[in-house]
């Protein structure tokens, strides 16, 4: 997100701004674990990043996507079918760890 326009001070961008911020933290630990080739280390954080993002999916496209869709309508259809593909993995993480090794790109 920018840090230019002054957006962050409204409370709901900069909330959504620190989940965004979570969430990359929280990658850095699936992609260590992914390296590691350690499937189960990387299910836990994959199962904390859906904890993050099924509210703030709800908020940004309940919330803020309807403001922009005039506006930004192809950007906005990528971001909903960004969200798609993540809630699969995200769910199968959900799981437990999912047995195929090559999760969550198989």
């Amino acid at each position: 997100m920018c840090e230019y326009c002054g957006c962050q001070s409204l409370t709901a961008i900069d909330e959504l701004t620190r989940e965004h911020d979570a969430v990359v933290h929280l990658i850095s630990h699936v992609r260590d674990a992914h390296r590691d080739g350690d499937v189960d280390r990387m299910a836990e954080p994959a199962r904390r990043i859906g904890g993050v993002l099924e509210p703030h999916t709800e908020v940004e496209e309940h919330g803020l996507f309807p403001a922009l869709a005039d506006e930004f309508p192809e950007q906005l259809a990528a971001l909903e079918e960004e969200h798609r593909r993540i809630e699969v993995v995200l769910a199968e993480a959900g799981a437990g760890a999912p047995p195929d090794a090559t999760w969550p790109t198989g």
